[in-house]
């Protein structure tokens, strides 16, 4: 932030940021929460797969307030929180622990597929920072595919060999609900498909804020640019994301021909669109808090 701060005015990059649209502000918000809600759907079919049966509302709460929680936190707290609270919830974490890994397998491999477009698109030409860290994750993203169906094939060999009764224990209970979602292909094929447009809701989301700022992409552009610098965005040493974005911005969009305030007034537009979709995830923490205040302690999650 100080060697934004030193390039950057800050009232410049506010005057610019005030000067975007209303829309290249409502839509990321609708954009990301619909992918907050469509995220809970993908969950909740997990969970169903691996016989834990838990509303829709239910899961969306947990996820909505999981990620207002997160703000304040690293990069990658929601899934834990979501990992805590559902585990909790439904007294089976190692169901729930199996749900969400899947459910982040399915993302990591559209994710791959369009860092690998990326690049051969030409996005480390064009950004060769940018380009950079796009090939180490496809190249991480692929190793970690090809781990978990090497898992998948000699999983129990490897759950026998742990030390520790207590560590087998719990790697044997996830094994076992990871196998028992994968008989129901039905709903496992679904919650894959659903990764589609929850990739592209992301996707539109930063498309809109730079259409806000005048600056046009087509979808090609876009679908190649936007992934790749996200794996700089979303590593997890700042709070929120906080800084780092920014400076990926600047760096990126200048290369595009944009100016540095105009750059900063971008990320905070995009992560403007966070906030408001955490701020819905806030009002269900405050009001599972009022509830907990008057019912007294209760094992459940917030909300």
């Amino acid at each position: 932030m100080a060697w934004l701060w030193h390039r950057v005015d800050p009232a410049v990059a506010l005057e610019r940021l005030q000067d975007a649209p209303l829309w290249a502000f409502v839509l990321p918000v609708l954009l990301l929460l619909g992918n907050a809600l469509l995220q809970a759907w993908r969950i909740r079919l997990l969970l169903q797969a691996g016989g834990v049966n838990v509303g829709w509302a239910r899961v969306a709460s947990v996820v909505l307030q999981a990620l207002f929680v997160s703000q304040i936190l690293p990069r990658g707290s929601a899934d834990l929180l979501r990992v805590a609270w559902l585990g909790k919830e439904t007294g089976q974490p190692s169901a729930v622990l199996a749900a969400l890994m899947t459910a982040r397998f399915f993302e990591l491999l559209t994710w791959m597929s369009l860092l690998f477009y990326g690049l051969a698109w030409g996005v480390g030409t064009l950004l060769p920072w940018v380009g950079a860290s796009a090939a180490v994750f496809a190249a991480g993203f692929a190793a970690l595919t090809g781990g978990a169906l090497l898992a998948a094939r000699f999983g129990d060999r490897v759950v026998a060999r742990l030390p520790g009764a207590p560590l087998r224990r719990q790697a044997a209970s996830f094994a076992q609900a990871l196998r028992k979602m994968g008989g129901d292909r039905r709903r496992l094929a679904l919650a894959a498909l659903l990764t589609l447009p929850l990739s592209a809701g992301n996707v539109l989301a930063a498309w809109v804020v730079l259409e806000g700022h005048d600056l046009s992409l087509s979808a090609a552009q876009a679908f190649a640019i936007i992934p790749s610098m996200d794996t700089l965005i979303m590593l997890p040493i700042t709070v929120s994301g906080v800084g780092l974005r920014e400076g990926v911005f600047v760096y990126a969009m200048g290369r595009m021909g944009v100016d540095e305030p105009t750059a900063v007034a971008m990320a905070l537009n995009r992560w403007s669109g966070e906030l408001g979709r955490a701020a819905v995830g806030g009002v269900f923490f405050l009001l599972g808090a009022r509830l907990r205040a008057h019912r007294g302690p209760s094992p459940r999650p917030p909300g």
